[in-house]
């Protein structure tokens, strides 16, 4: 447990440490702040309305209230943009990590697979910049794997309740 918890966390920090010190952001990046910004109303409610009333966002609302939570406590300081981002790429490498093993996979075939998932985006870019909705929409997708996987080993009320509590996640999932 100790080494799935440390392990991901500073491999993560290793990967993308200096990018989120010395990185920037790009198109994607400044688009949404541009929204959150100079959106119509200048308090906080105002701008999630004008996010929510976006076309792309509009059959996500989780996404509006995300990128409007991110801009009101990041601003536009890129490096906690880019360590929130990289936070999020280990959990979805370790929820990954964790439904390997649920599905029975080995230990160290899992650890791979979850450690690709991991760097990846560090290995294939010129700059470093992975969507936090992303990472966080597939975290909650892969809990919602393995919240709904674990029943299936237990019996009761247990079973029941690790099923709920797999709908929450999927729903959330599918409305980032």
């Amino acid at each position: 447990a100790l080494v799935v918890a440390v392990l991901p966390g500073g491999l993560g920090t290793i990967v993308s440490g200096p990018p989120a010190i010395h990185g920037g952001f790009v198109w994607e990046g400044w688009s949404g702040r541009a929204l959150y910004v100079f959106a119509p109303e200048n308090d906080f409610l105002g701008r999630l309305e004008h996010l929510l009333s976006q076309p792309n966002v509009k059959p996500r609302p989780l996404q509006g209230v995300y990128v409007a939570l991110q801009n009101a406590l990041f601003g536009p300081h890129m490096g906690f943009w880019l360590a929130w981002q990289a936070a999020m790429s280990v959990a979805m490498s370790t929820m990954l990590y964790l439904l390997l093993r649920q599905l029975r996979f080995a230990w160290l075939d899992a650890g791979v697979m979850a450690v690709l998932v991991l760097i990846f985006p560090a290995a294939t870019s010129i700059r470093f910049w992975t969507a936090p909705v992303s990472a966080l929409t597939l975290s909650l997708a892969l809990l919602g794997f393995v919240l709904a996987l674990r029943p299936f080993d237990s019996e009761g009320r247990r079973r029941l309740a690790l099923h709920g509590l797999s709908l929450p996640a999927f729903v959330a999932s599918l409305l980032l």
